[in-house]
């Protein structure tokens, strides 16, 4: 089950950096990609040490 949640969690970080730099136009929706980007990095780490 962690390692499912980890590799969701990989999935959105993908998806968030290609997002952040294939936009160009949009500046509002690469700040959402960015803060997708860290939260999903934050989970990433704390279920790493903790789980």
């Amino acid at each position: 089950m962690v390692i499912a949640f980890q590799i969701i969690l990989m999935v959105i970080m993908l998806v968030s950096v290609f997002g952040v730099i294939g936009e160009k136009n949009d500046e509002k929706l690469r700040g959402l990609l960015a803060g997708a980007f860290v939260a999903s990095l934050v989970a990433y780490i704390v279920s790493v040490m903790w789980l």
